[in-house]
């Protein structure tokens, strides 16, 4: 700026300063002359903020600020407005980047106007935080920079500096020095206390302030030496008039500055204020009472300095306490909805900026327990003058259960307009009218009637019945409006088009806010399918009960004939079922009314009926019809006309034809039954016979089949009870059931039976009883506990036979020490023998769990194992034979032997079980004998070079593989093989193939008696084919680590050739020894026969009878001489071999 634009301002820049510094916050004067614009005077405030100490003579150009960016935006705008060449006050916030990290807001106010020296502005900042959402026009608490333009204008049009500032204005300036004496007075005074400039200047300023102020104000006054500003106390100033004003004073030590020299007071008349002040205090404590009194949430917004005050009611609503709130816009902001927020604040910028009065916005507000709550927020501005918002008043009200309810109500509204149950709202008339008449139906009652709103609308409802509506169900509902009470019902409404329907009503009044009911609501809904269908549902019903009573078949066929006939109002009805042996159909029995309408009739059971059309039922398999005509075709003598017949499957198989007649010409309408009704009696029919069957069996089982209440009392027994216990059944039914247990069965017994009772499972027991001749009876209870009844069916075997055997079988297996157990399935129940339980040495209360049913007396090991095998058992059916070592439960180590299977129905494990020995001496005398081996194995390394001298063939061959591991040079020489060719053959190699299955067996036998020596005779087969018959001893070694078969074969070829040589002499001799026996000894016998004859029948000669004699002798002795050839002969015996 040229030197020339600051020039001839004709002004005292001492008292220019004074003025500018009496102002709050950043102020300067800006002179535009000639498209030239430059900072002439500023205060100290504003000299602080662009960063320099002063201004030169020649004024400040815009570059010459250290911190451009503060005032770019003012300038630009100010050269904009001089376009204008009009007298305007404006105000523009300024976000800038300024003398802290921080950005701050710049609210700047200038004022200008036209001189005959160019433009000048007063202008003012207010540095204060950045305000939510960068709102721009609100206003700023400046001093009033419009007075202090205008008093510059004077200055420099009129060069009387005193006059000209602060001639007509609202504040005193005053300049005084240390002591507070007046150095001057600026010519306001005059205006607000009447007195004259002149009469302060030279005058102490305390002189002047009431008695009760003066040490106070000294005091202050005091304080300011040294201080920038310093705003004092209001105190009392005194009127020319003697009355007593109130002042503002606001003191700037400028003693520093040359061109003041002295303390700068700036002082306002505010008496009008505090008085003001005072009835807003009554006006708050007014205000403070209607906060608690009212539910709203009362709020006061200082707009000019961003201060929000809330009242009790906000408190209260949003339940936030007095430390959580801040009294500024934030507090309000921060805790609207982020999705309201931006709307809300776009629309309360709109609003003051505009020139209305009365706002008023919805949106949600955070309340203190972080729930949001919808409000209804109205506020009141007060604007000054120029039409600026300076202060709001409003009041929130918490409309969230409104909103709920509004939610709640356009559900309704949807619901009653779109549900597809009818909705009938009917008013309620005065007096003298009918009742009631429609107002209001929905669609879906236009739907499920045909009428049209328009056509029922001030109609009574009842206009809906008819001749089939139920008229005692019209009358409750009667009764239920002229009490005002709801109603639920169904009956039958009709169409516009006469159809009938079956209507569910939900009837219920509905009053004003005064009690008085004016309305009734009537939602009706279409229950005609599921009526028919109830109606069907309660025949299958009857058929049921009937069927269910305890009556013979025949009656109980009659009856379901009368129900059918009564429900479809058939003229008669017959029944015939498939006989089983003949495969034909009978009838079963028959129903006729005399009255179809009146439902009444008679049996006619001894009618024949032809079951000509029953069997075309049969035949074709599906339901048939026919028209009677007058001709002989009837088929009953009761005018029967049409006849329908349906046909009784149950599982695809016929159980018989209903037969159905009618005495109208039009076609039976089948309609109305249910359609499964063939089903439903072919169902029916077959249990009632089977009950029938049942009943038989019932009777005549062997087993007892009995029914017993919880506490014991048999309440039903079939005659085998009797029969088998002995007792009458009178007796059997008078008493509990452990009136006839063995004494050593009734406490144990007991206890358990309630345990099993509770369970509601089935469950399987025996039990010892007596009979009347006191014998001891078992019996084997299986039962099925149901508890909703306090019954349980069980059915009981003898098994008296059974106990004796495995007492007996309990007997052997204590001496074998051999235990039982048993797991059945689905129920998982574990079962362990007494032996069981004493190899494991488990008590009574041990449980095995389902997973392991032989418990956990293992090591890991063989845990795993048995886990193992179970698992097999019960999937595939695997059964298992292990040698075992298990840790009782006393934690001594047992070595068992543990066999188990499983019995397995269609892929389905019913039950796994077996046995469990206690083979722990066995196993230890086991392990002796394999150390004997052992050292037998030892002894043998010994011994191992005479193996391959030995004259007699021998090998080794491997146990598990029986290939040849090594073979000495007699076999080799016997055989024929080379020792290379029998270390690859194995022990087969050198069998016949028709000894192959010999030699399998005899491995099977080695390998269980392993300790054992074993020695058989087998046919060999050398390389050159020979067969050979050898001996065989074999024992088991280990051979290098392994386990092995050392053999010694012995060629008996040629010494079986001389056994059958021998046994072919011997045959030979038998021969011999036979012809003697039999051939020789014959005719011996006869001539001993004739000589004993001869001696004894007549005397003899000397000579004779010696000769006889002789004869006798000898034949004795040949006869002894064959008998003893014979024995010699029998001796005889194979070779020992």
């Amino acid at each position: 700026m040229s030197s020339e634009l600051m020039e001839n301002d004709y002004v005292d820049t001492r008292l220019v300063s004074a003025l500018l510094n009496s102002q709050q916050g950043p102020a300067c004067i800006i002179k535009i002359q000639d498209e030239l614009i430059g900072i002439r005077y500023a205060n100290d405030d504003f000299l602080k903020l662009i960063g320099i100490d002063s201004i030169g003579p020649g004024g400040l150009l815009p570059a010459d600020i250290y911190d451009p960016g503060v005032l770019s935006v003012l300038i630009a705008d100010l050269l904009q407005a001089v376009q204008t060449k009009t007298h305007r006050e404006s105000s523009v916030i300024l976000c800038l980047q300024g003398l802290s990290s921080q950005t701050m807001r710049f609210g700047a106010k200038y004022s200008y106007l036209f001189g005959s020296e160019g433009v000048f502005y007063v202008l003012q900042l207010l540095i204060r935080p950045k305000a939510p959402s960068g709102l721009v026009n609100d206003h700023i608490p400046f001093a009033d920079a419009t007075r202090n333009a205008f008093a510059v204008k004077h200055l420099f049009e009129n060069g009387k500096l005193f006059k000209a500032m602060v001639h007509d204005g609202s504040d005193i300036i005053a300049i005084l020095d240390e002591t507070a004496n007046y150095l001057y007075v600026s010519p306001s005074s005059k205006s607000i206390l009447d007195l004259e400039p002149n009469s302060f200047v030279g005058r102490n300023a305390f002189e002047f302030i009431h008695p009760q102020d003066i040490e106070k104000a000294n005091l202050e006054f005091a304080d300011a030496a040294g201080q920038k500003k310093v705003s004092l106390t209001p105190f009392r100033f005194r009127h020319n008039n003697g009355t007593w004003r109130w002042i503002q004073t606001i003191i700037t030590d400028l003693r520093g500055t040359p061109s003041i020299g002295g303390f700068v007071a700036n002082s306002r008349d505010v008496s009008d204020i505090l008085q003001a002040q005072k009835a807003l205090e009554v006006t708050n404590e007014r205000y403070r009472y209607v906060s608690r009194a009212t539910s709203d949430a009362i709020w006061d917004y200082d707009v000019a300095s961003s201060t929000l005050l809330w009242g009790e009611g906000f408190k209260k609503m949003f339940g936030y306490s007095d430390d959580t709130l801040q009294s500024d816009i934030m507090s309000w902001h921060s805790r609207i909805h982020p999705a309201d927020a931006q709307r809300v604040e776009a629309k309360l910028e709109s609003f003051l900026a505009s020139e209305e009065t009365n706002w008023r916005d919805d949106y949600r507000f955070l309340k203190a327990d972080g729930n949001y709550a919808h409000v209804v927020d109205k506020g009141f501005v007060i604007r000054d003058n120029q039409g600026r918002p300076q202060r709001m008043i409003g009041a929130m009200q918490d409309i969230t259960l409104r909103k709920k309810e509004e939610a709640r109500l356009r559900v309704l509204e949807s619901v009653v307009t779109n549900t597809i149950d009818a909705v009938i709202i009917a008013q309620i008339l005065p007096p003298g009218e009918q009742n009631i008449g429609i107002v209001f139906v929905n669609k879906a009652f236009e739907r499920m009637t045909g009428y049209r709103s328009g056509e029922v609308e001030g109609r009574n409802p009842w206009f809906l019945q008819g001749s089939g509506s139920d008229h005692l169900e019209l009358e409750k509902l009667l009764a239920c409006i002229e009490s005002s009470q709801p109603y639920q019902g169904t009956n039958i409404n009709y169409k516009k088009n006469g159809d009938e329907i079956w209507v569910s009503y939900s009837v219920a009044p509905v009053a004003d806010p005064q009690g008085i009911h004016t309305h009734w609501v009537a939602i009706l809904r279409d229950v005609t399918e599921n009526k028919n269908r109830e109606i069907k549902q309660q025949l299958l019903s009857d058929i049921n009960t009937i069927f269910n009573k305890e009556q013979g078949l025949r009656d109980t066929v009659v009856a379901m004939l009368s129900k059918v006939c009564e429900f479809g109002k058939f003229a008669c009805a017959a029944l015939f079922t498939n006989d089983d042996l003949s495969d034909s159909l009978e009838l079963s029995a028959c129903r006729f009314h005399n009255d179809a309408e009146a439902g009444s009739g008679l049996h006619r059971d001894d009618v024949f009926i032809n079951k000509h059309y029953a069997q075309q039922i049969k035949n074709n398999g599906k339901p048939g019809h026919w028209k009677l005509g007058n001709t002989g075709e009837e088929l009953f003598k009761k005018d029967i006309r049409g006849l329908c017949g349906i046909p009784l499957y149950r599982h695809e198989t016929l159980i018989g034809v209903l037969l159905l007649g009618t005495t109208k010409t039009a076609p039976l309408d089948l309609s109305g039954l249910p359609e499964d009704l063939g089903s439903h009696l072919a169902t029916e029919l077959h249990r009632k016979k089977l009950e029938q069957d049942l009943e038989h069996i019932f009777k005549l089982a062997p087993d007892i089949i009995a029914i017993t209440d919880f506490s014991g009392n048999f309440k039903k027994l079939n005659p085998a009870a009797s029969e088998l216990l002995g007792y009458s059944m009178e007796t059997l039914l008078s008493k509990p059931f452990s009136d006839f247990l063995h004494p050593n069965e009734k406490q144990l017994n007991i206890s358990e039976l309630e345990s099993l009772r509770q369970s509601g499972k089935n469950y399987y027991i025996e039990e010892q009883y007596l009979t009347l001749d006191g014998r001891s009876k078992w019996l084997a209870w299986t039962s099925h506990p149901i508890q909703r009844e306090g019954l349980i069916y069980s059915v009981a075997k003898d098994i008296t036979d059974k106990k004796e055997l495995e007492q007996l079988l309990l007997n052997s297996n204590s001496l074998a020490r051999i235990g039982s157990w048993e797991q059945t399935f689905p129920e998982k129940k574990v079962s362990w023998s007494i032996i069981t339980r004493e190899i494991m040495d488990a008590d009574s209360g041990y449980l095995p769990t389902e997973d392991m049913p032989l418990g956990a007396f293992y090591p890991q090991e063989a845990m795993e194992m048995m886990q193992k095998r179970i698992l097999a058992a019960r999937n595939q059916g695997v059964p298992w034979d292990e040698v075992l070592q298990i840790k009782t439960n006393s934690g001594q180590l047992k070595w068992v032997r543990s066999i188990g299977s499983s019995e397995m129905v269609e892929g389905k494990c019913l039950r796994i079980f077996g046995s469990l020995q206690d083979i722990d001496q066995q196993m230890h005398a086991e392990f002796s004998a394999r150390a004997a081996r052992a050292e037998l194995e030892e002894s043998e390394k010994r011994y191992s070079e005479l193996f391959h001298l030995s004259p007699l063939p021998m090998w080794v061959y491997d146990f598990e593989t029986l290939d040849f591991v090594d073979v000495n040079q007699t076999a080799i020489a016997s055989y024929g093989y080379s020792k290379k060719e029998f270390l690859s053959m194995n022990i087969r190699a050198i069998r016949p193939p028709e000894e192959i299955r010999k030699l399998e067996k005899a491995m099977i036998k080695t390998r269980k008696n392993e300790a054992s020596i074993f020695r058989g005779t087998f046919n060999h087969t050398k390389k050159n084919g020979e067969i050979i018959q050898v001996d065989i001893k074999s024992n088991t070694i280990i051979y290098k680590g392994r386990k092995a078969k050392v053999i010694i074969a012995t060629d008996i070829t040629e010494r079986l050739r001389q056994f059958q040589a021998i046994e072919l002499r011997n045959k030979r001799l038998r021969e011999v020894a036979w012809i003697q026996s039999h051939k020789v000894r014959a005719p011996l016998a006869k001539l001993m026969g004739l000589v004993q004859l001869l001696s004894s029948r007549m005397p003899q000669a000397p000579a004779t009878e010696k000769i006889l004699d002789y004869l006798n002798t000898s034949a004795q002795e040949l006869d002894a001489v064959i008998r003893e050839v014979v024995v010699k002969s029998e001796e005889l015996a194979e070779p020992d071999l």
